[in-house]
C-alpha cells in the first residue's frame, strides 16, 4: 500500500480510488498542501496503517493512539503486534527481535521521507529493521492493545 499523508484507505477503497484516476500515494503533498492531506491520492500513513491493522473505527493519530493503549514496561516485555510510537511523529508495529542482534527488530510501518530521525524504505507499507534502543533514545515509547 503506498504512503499517503493522513491516509486511512482500506484495500477496496484504494482499488476504487486507483480505478477512478486517483494517485497511489502522495509522498510529497506534506510540502505542497498546508495540512498535508491530498484528496487526489489514496493510501495510508503510519497511524492510518496501524488503525486499519487493529480494525479501529477511524484513523487515530500518533498523538491519540497512546490513549487507547497500555504502556509496555521495557524492551524485554515487547510482544508481537505491540506498537512503537513517538507521538506526533511516527508509529510502527513490532514483529520480532533479531536473535543474532539484540535490540534489532523487525517492524511493519508505513514509511515517509519526512521524518529525518528514522530511515526506512520510502513511500509504502514495508517490513523494516530498526534498533529499538535507538528509537527509545529518540523519544519513542512502547505500547500494547488490551
Amino acid at each position: 500500500m503506498p504512503y499517503k499523508w493522513g491516509g486511512f484507505d482500506s484495500l477496496p477503497d484504494f482499488d476504487a480510488g486507483i480505478k477512478h484516476g486517483r494517485y497511489g500515494g502522495d509522498i510529497t503533498t506534506k510540502r505542497e498542501i498546508p495540512d498535508g492531506v491530498s484528496c487526489e491520492a489514496v493510501g495510508v500513513d503510519c497511524s492510518g496503517f496501524v488503525s486499519r491493522c487493529f480494525n479501529l473505527p477511524r484513523q487515530y493519530s500518533t498523538y491519540e493512539l497512546p490513549e487507547l493503549l497500555f504502556p509496555v514496561p521495557s524492551l524485554g516485555h515487547l510482544q508481537k503486534a505491540d506498537l512503537i510510537i513517538k507521538p506526533r511523529v511516527h508509529c510502527m508495529i513490532f514483529l520480532e527481535f533479531d536473535p543474532a542482534d539484540p535490540g534489532a527488530a523487525s517492524v511493519y510501518e508505513s514509511g515517509s521521507p519526512h521524518n529525518p530521525e528514522v530511515v526506512w524504505p520510502v513511500g509504502r507499507v514495508t517490513l523494516s529493521r530498526v534498533s529499538v534502543p535507538r528509537l527509545l533514545s529518540l523519544g519513542y515509547r512502547l505500547f500494547r492493545f488490551d
